[in-house]
């Protein structure tokens, strides 16, 4: 078994307590550096990198949301998002980067 494998059928989300007893600190270290888990904090792994989700919130302007941020909590979920896309959540201001960028007229009519 694989620690991503395992962590997911524990939600999404495992304490080292949970799946010790299924894989190998080595393993664990291996997925950790590919990116295919994700340490939350001391003896907690999540699936996926929460670093790419968080990324992606910030450049949208967007906070993470929904799923993505479950699992950014340590929340598990009934089905895990592996392979989906991040779910960040825009505000009523449209979500504009924080450098300007974006914020053209085109579409806008006069009157």
């Amino acid at each position: 078994m694989t620690p991503s494998y395992v962590i997911g059928i524990f939600g999404g989300v495992a304490r080292w307590s949970e799946i010790g007893c299924l894989v190998t600190r080595a393993q664990v270290d291996a997925e950790l550096a590919a990116g295919t888990i994700t340490r939350l904090r001391r003896g907690t792994y999540a699936l996926g990198d929460l670093a790419e989700v968080r990324s992606v919130a910030q450049s949208h302007a967007a906070t993470v949301s929904h799923l993505s941020a479950a699992i950014d909590h340590g929340w598990k979920v009934k089905w895990p998002p592996e392979g989906r896309d991040p779910e960040p959540a825009v505000g009523r201001g449209g979500g504009q980067p924080a450098d300007g960028a974006g914020q053209g007229t085109a579409g806008r009519t006069s009157g």
